[in-house]
């Protein structure tokens, strides 16, 4: 049996944790690497197998995403960049060029107070109208709906050997 000093310990541990419950509900779901790997990994093995729809299902939609940018042939940027409604048909024209990309360098930071995973690396391009070519690449998942989106996409050619 508890004395009077336990149980009102324990209730008062109880009530305590009855008020953390709400704001425990609340807070926003967080990336893990895994999360992030797998979110860039599905995203690309769409584009390489030819499926531009499917890559863009990949693509948070307005207003969380922000951007797909790209430098080169297939050049992406500025206002282009941020237009979520042109990303199926941009990823269609670079797959009719037989676009390939393949990651060499694949890094993840977790960004828990919002929820996002950032990445960055190196990778390889080649299509039609490109030489293979070493890019530097960079972008975000978003995490915090619960299902990882892909938010942000910026990849430029690396003008200097690895």
């Amino acid at each position: 049996m508890l004395s009077l000093g336990s149980r009102t310990l324990a209730i008062s541990l109880v009530s305590g944790l009855m008020l953390l419950a709400p704001s425990v509900a609340r807070a926003k779901p967080g990336c893990s690497k895994l999360a992030v790997e797998k979110s860039v990994g599905s995203f690309i093995r769409a584009f390489n197998a030819g499926e531009a729809a499917a890559a863009a299902r990949r693509w948070a939609p307005e207003p969380a995403f922000e951007w797909y940018s790209a430098d080169g042939p297939g050049q992406r940027l500025n206002a282009a960049a941020r237009d979520r409604g042109s990303l199926a048909g941009y990823f269609q024209d670079r797959i009719t060029h037989r676009e390939q990309v393949r990651r060499i360098v694949f890094k993840v930071n977790l960004d828990p107070r919002r929820g996002h995973g950032g990445f960055y690396g190196v990778l390889r391009r080649r299509a039609d109208d490109l030489t293979p070519t070493i890019y530097t690449y960079k972008g975000v998942v978003d995490c915090s709906s619960g299902r990882p989106w892909l938010i942000v996409w910026s990849m430029a050619w690396r003008d200097r050997p690895l």
